[in-house]
């Protein structure tokens, strides 16, 4: 079956989580795989997809769902148009995150993943290259509610996921017309983590982020078991082995941190009236405020 459900993001927002707690509903087809778009050249969704898409979706088993967790689609803004065309009664589950917890949680991930040391400052100058250093929240839901009708797309705040994951999942299990008798296990996935030790640090880089491991693992991955039952696995038991939770991740100087968010301030004013939140007081914190004290006034 093709999928029909595509948690598309945003990055950083929870959708590891919520994508691990819908695996666990029996009529959710979720692949461990859990992004296996390519988010770039969308290829997996031209025409009937890429055969190694469409293999993760091969099944004897009847199900309701079938889900695409590829977050980074939120970074294509051409995405929702192509993900329209593959599958057109498709739903659309989008996770937002207020812009400089996303930023600092997206940078910890990016150095985790490639062992290269972040500098913020650098990565905020070529966000040009970088897309994933300014999300364009406002553009990219207009173009999944253009595309699939308000009805067919729920939005959640990470605030949400983190306060009450439970009736957020109870939402979503509603949305995509899954039986609500059945429980959905609440998982909490991805958090921020660092190495345990140093020479942990070390095995990891030689065993995960190394040029000849990487080679392996590409050349291992022409084998769908091992692409999908094996390697999985054992990255995720080396990493369990490896990192502990918690970390503590760069912070830009104040008056950068304060410009960053400044710069999303129309953003989240547009992002508050899109979808009847306001975001703007659930994202203010004691140092910086979204709302100014002109519309403060007027708004709610």
């Amino acid at each position: 079956m093709k999928p029909n459900v595509f948690l598309i993001g945003f990055p950083k927002s929870g959708t590891t989580s919520v994508y691990s707690s819908l695996a666990t509903h029996p009529q959710v087809l979720a692949p461990r795989r859990k992004e296996p778009g390519d988010w770039e050249n969308l290829s997996n969704l031209d025409g009937l997809g890429a055969d190694n898409y469409l293999a993760l979706y091969a099944t004897t088993s009847e199900f309701l769902v079938a889900v695409d967790g590829t977050t980074r689609y939120s970074l294509n803004p051409l995405a929702a148009k192509k993900i329209k065309q593959f599958s057109p009664k498709a739903k659309i589950i989008i996770g937002i995150r207020e812009p400089l917890s996303y930023f600092y949680s997206m940078a910890f991930q990016v150095e985790k993943n490639t062992g290269i040391e972040r500098d913020l400052e650098e990565d905020l100058k070529s966000r040009g290259r970088k897309k994933w250093t300014h999300l364009k929240y406002v553009e990219i839901l207009n173009s999944y509610f253009d595309e699939f009708g308000r009805k067919n797309v729920l939005v959640f705040t990470h605030e949400e996921l983190k306060i009450n994951q439970k009736d957020l999942l109870k939402r979503i299990v509603i949305f995509l017309g899954l039986d609500t008798q059945i429980p959905v296990s609440e998982v909490v996935s991805n958090v921020s983590k660092r190495h345990r030790t140093g020479m942990h640090e070390s095995l990891y880089r030689a065993f995960v982020l190394s040029d000849l491991s990487i080679s392996l693992r590409s050349r291992l991955k022409k084998s769908r078991f091992l692409r999908e039952r094996v390697l999985p696995v054992l990255r995720k038991k080396m990493e369990d082995a490896s990192f502990e939770v918690g970390g503590v991740r760069k912070r830009l100087p104040p008056a950068l941190e304060k410009a960053y968010r400044e710069s999303y301030r129309n953003e989240v004013a547009e992002l508050s009236d899109l979808l009847g939140i306001n975001l703007a007081s659930l994202w203010s914190g004691k140092d910086f405020s979204y709302v100014s004290n002109e519309s403060s006034q007027t708004r709610t």
